[in-house]
């Protein structure tokens, strides 16, 4: 396989062509349906499950008025009565759930097993933690840090109806105790725990729920009550199809994911070589042109023509010291981290949910995290697959235009942006929730921004002097629907258009050097007897898929051995090339070799030649110098304004 076919060709044109098999695009497939069936097992067997149990364990415990579709999913008391009543509903809820609720809800004890009746009453109330069993229900108050007279730590939640929350802590039994209390409250946590079956469409579990309600005082003026809950265990034993998937699916992902990386670390390495082969090419063609430059052995003329406008000469003046480092991450392709990264999150899920004996859903925060992340890194990275057809990769192409454009823009919009967030923060936070807080001013602003809720903010932003209120958004409006946002549309729209002129990612250099043809297609103009070539500088030669490899060999890299020789001229069906000294076919110095086996002399080239000293390159490929010369060409247009003027 050539340098031209590695480059260009897609995958399975590579299979097709050379035999060679797409491992890398194989497993990325196997990947993508691993976790993507991980994923779908969740969501059918227990996503709906545990969306039903959330509403019912807020139906239960959550004060009297709750709307449970609404969010946010908390509710905000102002009275004292109303709060009694609520603190004595989440033990009422609690302990008439298995009696009441329409699914079957049971208790658990010490040992996670299902008790299917109340546990008998304990009158001790002490309020030492240790005391407690595990599974216990309790309540537990916490002060604010500056409460020097209150201690007060955990206490048992007893059941009904003899044992009351007013009657189990002596501090709730009335109002007035507790408004007593009010300022030295920090927040109060029922802590309980109750298991449910869930009978699944693939198997049957029986799960353990924490279900946490806080009461949170830190505001005196009102007092903000939420509910949260968590599978922490399973209250039955293994079910061979419940084991069977866990083991399936997760052992898979970590065993693609780990040969996976492999592959990734070689291409990070081959890459890395790749670096270190142009810098240190370069800097040997810095000293070899310099010595050459001082001696006279060198006259100017132009490798690129056109727009490119740049010579071999400018290119190896430029100190690699000042190459910029955006300029060398081009070297290194972006779907490498991103590729690592959801192969990572991938194992680490996998091997946090082998470790568990139990149960194989996303239960935790972070075991939610990473299952989501993973799955999302996994589809993201396909899109590297798509590079090599433009059509396929014009999101990526278009973003790549728009991003040096929009980056600086946003930018420059930003304080603006956060000049109307603190104005709103500071004039209507006192009256209106949204502007209570900088977060939910900017999601504010934002979904005004995108033509959201406006005519709904407009009307619920009264103020004794409303002309503000219609400045604030008038403008508002005016600079960011009409301004800001119509820019960034025009932006990305014309990225979009000038990225249909691009070509794929690899062969950005190749193609503005030779009219490109597709594999099929050159295969049929070869046996017809060549295909046509355009060079950088309008040169034209007709030959095979060979000549093809050897004339960018030649023209471009100069390959392994190399030579001064003729000018730029070349001859039909011919390898020959011209040498990168004078264009007048003398032998003065060439940059490139003239046939690919053996080297004509030439006066003191910059690589290796038999006629007159030189630098052999060593072992260059033709990516290795399509990055160099590529990578540099807006340096070097620099160097030339500059020169210029």
């Amino acid at each position: 396989m050539t340098e031209t076919d590695r480059i260009l060709l897609q995958p399975w044109e590579k299979y097709r062509k050379f035999s060679k098999f797409p491992f890398k695009f194989a497993l990325h497939s196997l990947l993508v349906v691993l976790v993507t069936a991980q994923v779908a097992v969740f969501n059918v067997q227990d996503a709906l499950y545990s969306r039903t149990m959330h509403k019912g364990f807020k139906f239960f415990l959550m004060p009297e008025g709750f709307d449970r579709d609404v969010a946010p999913q908390e509710m905000t008391l102002y009275n004292l009565n109303d709060t009694m009543a609520a603190l004595q509903k989440v033990s009422n809820g609690f302990w008439e759930m298995p009696e009441r609720a329409i699914a079957t809800v049971g208790f658990v004890d010490s040992n996670d097993n299902l008790m299917c009746h109340v546990p008998s009453v304990l009158t001790s109330n002490a309020s030492d933690p240790n005391y407690f069993r595990p599974n216990e229900p309790r309540v537990d108050i916490y002060t604010s840090p500056d409460s020097h007279t209150l201690t007060m730590n955990s206490y048992r939640l007893q059941p009904i109806p003899d044992f009351p929350v007013g009657a189990t802590i002596p501090q709730f039994n009335s109002t007035g105790t507790l408004r007593a209390l009010m300022e030295d409250l920090d927040h109060i946590d029922f802590v309980m725990n109750v298991c449910n079956e869930n009978l699944g469409y693939l198997y049957r579990s029986c799960y353990v729920w924490s279900v946490t309600v806080t009461f949170d005082f830190q505001n005196y003026a009102n007092i903000v009550v939420s509910v949260h809950d968590d599978i922490v265990g399973k209250c039955d034993g293994p079910d061979v199809n419940e084991y069977l998937s866990k083991t399936t699916h997760n052992v898979g992902i970590v065993v693609v994911a780990f040969v996976y990386s492999l592959l990734v670390i070689k291409e990070f390495l081959s890459k890395l070589k790749t670096f270190r082969n142009v810098k240190n090419t370069h800097a040997l063609a810095s000293r070899i042109y310099a010595s050459q430059n001082e001696a006279g052995g060198l006259t100017d003329s132009s490798l690129f023509t056109g727009q490119e406008g740049a010579t071999a000469e400018k290119i190896i003046q430029i100190p690699w010291s000042k190459v910029p480092l955006s300029v060398r991450l081009r070297f290194f392709s972006v779907w490498l981290p991103l590729t690592f990264l959801g192969l990572a999150t991938c194992m680490i899920y996998s091997f946090m949910i082998l470790s568990k004996s139990s149960y194989h859903i996303p239960t935790s925060v972070t075991e939610k995290l990473l299952c989501g992340l993973s799955c999302m890194l996994v589809w993201l990275t396909w899109i590297q697959f798509y590079k090599h057809n433009k059509r396929y990769y014009s999101f990526v192409l278009t973003m790549s235009h728009a991003l040096p454009l929009l980056i600086p823009f946003l930018i420059g919009v930003t304080p603006i942006f956060l000049g109307y967030a603190m104005f709103g923060l500071s004039y209507f936070g006192s009256q209106v929730m949204w502007f209570q807080l900088p977060e939910g001013t900017f999601k504010l602003l934002f979904s005004v921004l995108n033509g959201d809720v406006v005519y709904q903010t407009f009307v619920s932003m009264w103020q004794p002097n409303g002309a503000v209120v219609n400045i604030y958004w008038v403008t508002f409006i005016v600079v960011f629907m009409y301004g800001v946002l119509n820019v960034t549309i025009s932006v990305i729209e014309h990225s979009y258009f000038s990225s249909q002129g691009e070509v794929r990612t690899f062969d950005m250099f190749i193609r503005r050097g030779f009219s490109g043809t597709s594999w099929e297609d050159s295969q049929k103009e070869e046996e017809k007897g060549g295909i046509d070539f355009t060079f950088f500088d309008g040169v034209e030669m007709r030959g095979g898929e060979a000549d093809l490899d050897v004339a960018i060999r030649t023209r471009v890299l100069g390959d392994e051995t190399t030579s001064g020789g003729g000018g730029l001229g070349t001859s039909p069906r011919k390898r020959l090339s011209g040498g990168y000294g004078s264009d007048d076919g003398s032998d003065t110095g060439g940059l490139y070799r003239s046939s690919p086996r053996r080297a004509r002399g030439g006066g003191g080239g910059l690589t290796g030649s038999t006629g007159g000293g030189g630098v052999r390159k060593p072992g260059l490929t033709l990516f290795e110098e399509a990055c160099l010369l590529y990578v540099l060409k807006d340096e070097i247009e620099e160097e030339k304004k500059r020169a210029t003027t």
